[in-house]
């Protein structure tokens, strides 16, 4: 039977084998988006062998079985609890941050023509951070921007989301890249992780009771001819059901961006899925799943991770919750 392993560094120096005796849970929680991922780590120390951790130090998780570890982040702690009898010591820290300026107000302006990756580009070494652009994402052009009392990231996030896509400041990286999309950064495919009942302890599955959306439709404006075209992504068929996206694009590509963007939101609002089973340090938010030979045919198939918590607590365990992926 594999046997739950774990690495820790605080500041950098292993303390694995210091919280070996005492440990009692160490949780890492990965959300999609730009929800903060947190880890917490809880130990007691009867003896009172251990000066507390210090608020701001960096720490370093890993967790898988018989050593064979996943890096799952750097964290800085912002919050440490010291509880007895016996004293019981809680870590919380959140996802490292990259720096407060990049959360701070200011107006410039982006010209026409400049891509995505011209933009997150410029942005990530204004901050020191290295650019992480998904390539579907790169060659985007949203057009003049004035962005006017407005932060670098959330322009970023404002722009991404009008094409589907997320933007996130972590482990020193500016990511940039399609929700769930089932491609590295790097655009190297990635295969999900395929789960089937004998993977869970427990599952449960919403299936909300209304007509569901099956197509989107946003238009744009063509430069040539003055007119609006109109596009449509899903469902093109007499009198299915379909979401309007406000607004004109500049070109036919935003068009369908945004309103496969508009298409996913529904389809993320129309099922639900939750489990758990033994421990899976390599599923992530934003990554994907196969759910397959499931009672319910609607089980069945790929799914988006929308929250991953990864808890080692003698034993391993792994909570997804799921949403249904882009359909198109």
């Amino acid at each position: 039977m594999r046997k739950p392993s774990y690495q820790v560094h605080v500041s950098g120096n292993d303390v694995s084998a210091v919280l070996a005796d005492g440990l009692v849970s160490i949780t890492v929680t990965d959300e999609r988006g730009m929800v903060s991922d947190e880890v917490s780590i809880v130990f007691t120390d009867v003896r009172t062998r251990y000066a507390l951790p210090r608020r701001g130090q960096l720490v370093q998780v890993a967790l898988g079985y018989d050593g064979a570890n996943v890096e799952c982040g750097t964290y800085q702690i912002t919050k440490v609890s010291v509880t007895g009898k016996p004293r019981q010591i809680t870590i919380t820290a959140r996802a490292a941050p990259v720096g407060s300026k990049l959360v701070e107000r200011r107006s410039t302006s982006w010209d026409d023509g400049l891509t995505m990756a011209d933009i997150g580009t410029a942005i990530a070494i204004r901050h020191g951070l290295t650019p992480a652009m998904h390539p579907e994402m790169a060659a985007i052009v949203p057009g003049y921007i004035n962005q006017h009392e407005e932060s670098d990231m959330n322009l970023l996030t404002r722009l991404s989301a009008l094409h589907g896509a997320t933007a996130k400041a972590q482990d020193q990286r500016l990511i940039i890249a399609p929700k769930g999309r089932e491609t590295t950064i790097s655009g190297a495919a990635q295969v999900p992780a395929t789960l089937t009942p004998a993977d869970c302890d427990d599952w449960t599955l919403d299936i909300e009771d209304r007509d569901q959306v099956v197509a989107a439709r946003s238009s744009w404006l063509d430069p040539a001819t003055g007119k609006k075209t109109e596009v449509t992504v899903g469902d093109q068929a007499p009198g299915a059901r379909a979401d309007v996206v406000p607004g004109t694009k500049a070109t036919e590509a935003e068009a369908l961006s945004a309103a496969r963007a508009r298409l996913e939101a529904s389809a993320r609002n129309h099922l639900r899925a939750s489990l758990s089973g033994p421990g899976q340090p390599g599923i992530r938010a934003e990554g994907k799943v196969v759910l397959s030979g499931f009672p319910d045919a609607e089980m069945n198939g790929t799914w988006k991770v929308e929250k991953a918590t990864h808890t080692l607590s003698g034993s391993f365990k792994t909570s997804l919750d799921l949403t249904p992926p882009n359909p198109l």
